[in-house]
């Protein structure tokens, strides 16, 4: 996953020393429900796994921890809405992540 640079990040409301932080580390720090969705989704996303509910995606990973890594990945881009989550706009919930399960870079979080 990339890094990013936070010139004013604060970890407890100090300066953090370094300039370069790890985009999940931060979003755990500023957004505090960003852990307890990435758990839940986590947990959702091994239940479709274990029912093989989506085989065209899950077959295209060697493990499910690349899966698992793709699923964080997915949610740093999310939170941050990068592409391809800022692309679709006024769009039916339901019809947006439809539209997200066809993209390679969005098809995880879709299904979880």
């Amino acid at each position: 996953m990339p890094r990013i640079t936070i010139p004013t990040a604060r970890l407890g409301g100090a300066p953090m020393a370094m300039n370069m932080v790890d985009p999940a580390d931060h979003l755990n720090v500023t957004m505090k429900a960003f852990p307890i969705v990435g758990k839940y989704l986590t947990g959702l996303l091994t239940e479709e796994i274990c029912a093989n509910t989506h085989p065209a995606i899950f077959n295209k990973y060697k493990e499910a921890n690349g899966i698992g890594a793709a699923l964080k990945t997915q949610l740093v881009q999310y939170a941050y809405q990068s592409p391809p989550f800022n692309s679709i706009v006024e769009m039916e919930p339901c019809l947006y992540w439809e539209v997200l399960k066809a993209n390679p870079k969005a098809e995880v979080l879709a299904i979880s």
